[in-house]
């Protein structure tokens, strides 16, 4: 027996329809989004790479969307982070380095006997940076002369960048 369309009972229609395909629809709906939006960054990081591949060949700057520019801000941000942590790290080894070394040595300092003799660049170098021929150098000593090569390699760096070595 057929039942007309407005007499229907309640009690079959319910069976029919239920809330969670309405949630898994919705579900389904927000991670087609999700995966829309990774596609859509995944594109912008694309077409900056394609648009910083070779910069010397291009004579005019190509200009970058504004998805671009904030993908490229967002790279630039994370790199700057990872240098200050990794500077931090390091501060706080060297720091260490440094306190138990003097712990070991009671205050006085590591010393290290240097046979320069077969070594006349060290020799020469040692010479201008103490003013004196050395057969021994303490930990603040080697620490200072590391600190000079990193000024001399900062300043040949800087030279370069102005034009002055080639």
């Amino acid at each position: 027996m057929l039942l007309p369309k407005n007499k229907i009972p309640n009690s079959l229609l319910k069976g029919v329809f239920t809330p969670e395909e309405k949630v898994r629809e919705v579900v389904l709906n927000e991670l087609l989004q999700q995966g829309a939006k990774i596609k859509q960054q995944e594109q912008v990081k694309e077409t900056i790479k394609q648009k910083a591949l070779n910069p010397l060949e291009q004579r005019i700057p190509i200009p970058l969307t504004e998805a671009e520019a904030e993908e490229v801000d967002a790279q630039i941000l994370a790199t700057k982070q990872r240098i200050t942590d990794a500077r931090n790290k390091l501060t706080s080894v060297r720091n260490q380095l440094t306190e138990a070394i003097n712990n070991l040595t009671n205050g006085q300092g590591l010393s290290f006997q240097v046979d320069v003799s077969k070594k006349p660049r060290v020799k020469r170098a040692l010479r201008k940076l103490f003013n004196e021929d050395l057969t021994e150098i303490t930990y603040d000593m080697y620490l200072e002369m590391l600190q000079a090569k990193v000024n001399i390699e900062k300043a040949e760096v800087a030279d370069y960048a102005q034009g002055k070595l080639k």
